[in-house]
């Protein structure tokens, strides 16, 4: 029996006076009892998982991709929200540095800007003129022409609009084609020219509005940042529907509840583990692994930062942010050492989750500005890491030849490439969402 939940049972067996033949076979018959128990609870668990995602995945937004923008204009004239889904405006906008421009600007007035800015992306070291980058710390406003569909004019509930944060503090206007605007603005926080006006928060807006005649609209956006070391508009504002755009937001609050129950339900189900068989640390690390994901996972969903709006939280809500990165990887690595011992060494183990200790009280403890770079320096050492334990768990699987451990490769590889993928999606490299979650689902 080589399944890693049974080597700490036959280990403890080894030391004991009683290392006998039938004491060996009895610690085996034990050993296969807790796997069986293991996994009838982890196939249950799958179960559900698949069934829940199959029923989520009836949701479907966007059927082809959306057109890119192009010098500050983005024609969605062959657009049908309706058929296409929610269109996301990306692509070039106007931009205009170190200016805040309102919708005063727009009446009555023609734009011959040449700086064109791609969004999403962060705008650090951004070029807007020959010798001049903007920076990570400064204010600016984006504004977009769109041409709308004609059968935009005629939804039931009229177009809706979705505003996400950009990290630090923005406020966009739809305005009609003379200018005027169409809804109040969408904003988070106060965006200011200097640090004591410059107010972050982080929640996503949304609103409803009837463009009536109008057939191109106007959006502006302003974002300031003085604070974190990258910034900029990341994401992208989103059109469509109203009546779309409202289920878009109820599946993604079905979704991030259903992970959060699955993640629970493991969490407290290898918590129980542990309280059975406290020699064995490896369901402690586990548990406290998948609890650290669940607050990673209402942080980024920005679901506390929208209770807790005022820039003291803001502020901690941010450490505590990055702080969860380095909890969850010193968890995850001392996890695997515990049911590998005999494959990977310890120490490594430890010093890696010590690596993490550091990382963490240098965030709780630095400004803004120098904590938002430190996962930055600690990416390298995590992915150092995850092959190292990758080129272990291979050895071990053909060694043993054991398809537990085929599994539990194969689970911890699709777990790393979300990893890998929420790392360069950290730094923009790429634009989607984060899916380490998901990982973790696949991981359990």
């Amino acid at each position: 029996m080589n399944h890693p939940l049974a080597w700490g049972l036959r280990s403890r067996a080894s030391l004991s006076t009683m290392d006998t033949p039938r004491a060996r076979k009895n610690v085996t018959n034990e050993a296969q009892t807790v796997v069986k128990q293991h996994f009838n609870v982890r196939g249950h668990f799958i179960l559900i998982a698949i069934v829940s995602l199959l029923a989520l995945s009836g949701c479907r937004f966007s059927s082809r991709p959306s057109p890119q923008a192009k010098q500050g204009v983005l024609d969605l004239r062959n657009w049908d929200f309706q058929k296409d889904g929610l269109a996301q405006l990306h692509g070039q906008w106007y931009v205009s540095w170190r200016k805040l421009l309102t919708p005063k600007d727009f009446q009555g007035k023609r734009h011959h800007h040449k700086t064109f800015f791609s969004i999403p992306s962060f705008w650090n070291n951004a070029q807007i003129a020959k010798d001049k980058k903007m920076g990570s710390f400064g204010y600016a406003t984006f504004f977009l022409r769109v041409h709308l569909p004609t059968q935009a004019r005629s939804l039931p509930q009229g177009l809706g609009l979705l505003s996400p944060n950009q990290r630090t503090a923005n406020r966009l206007w739809i305005l009609d084609e003379s200018g005027h605007p169409l809804t109040a603005p969408l904003h988070n926080g106060n965006v200011g020219t200097t640090k004591s006006t410059h107010i972050p928060q982080l929640k996503p807006e949304q609103t409803q509005f009837r463009p009536k005649q109008h057939k191109t609209l106007w959006l502006v956006l302003q974002v300031s940042n003085f604070q974190h070391t990258n910034a900029g508009p990341y994401k992208a504002p989103s059109l469509g529907d109203a009546r779309q755009l409202i289920a878009y937001q109820r599946y993604h609050r079905q979704l991030t509840f259903f992970l959060l129950g699955m993640i629970a339900f493991m969490a407290f189900y290898h918590l129980l583990l542990f309280s059975y068989r406290t020699a064995d640390k490896a369901p402690l690390w586990f548990s406290g692994f998948c609890g650290t994901m669940i607050l990673r996972i209402e942080l980024t969903s920005n679901h506390l930062y929208g209770v807790f709006s005022s820039q003291g939280m803001w502020d901690f809500l941010l450490r505590l942010e990055h702080i969860t990165v380095f909890i969850a990887c010193s968890f995850a690595g001392l996890f695997v050492q515990s049911i590998f011992s005999q494959e990977i060494r310890k120490k490594w183990a430890l010093y890696f989750a010590w690596f993490g200790v550091a990382f963490t009280v240098t965030t709780l403890l630095t400004p803004i500005p120098l904590y938002t770079r430190l996962v930055f320096f600690y990416q390298p050492f995590l992915l150092l890491f995850i092959l190292y334990i990758i080129v272990k768990l291979t050895r071990t699987y053909f060694r043993s030849r054991d398809s537990i451990a085929l599994w539990l490769l194969g689970g911890f590889f699709v777990g790393s490439i979300t990893v890998f993928h929420d790392l360069l999606h950290h730094r923009n490299w790429i634009t989607s969402a984060y899916l380490s979650q998901y990982g973790l689902l696949v991981f359990i």
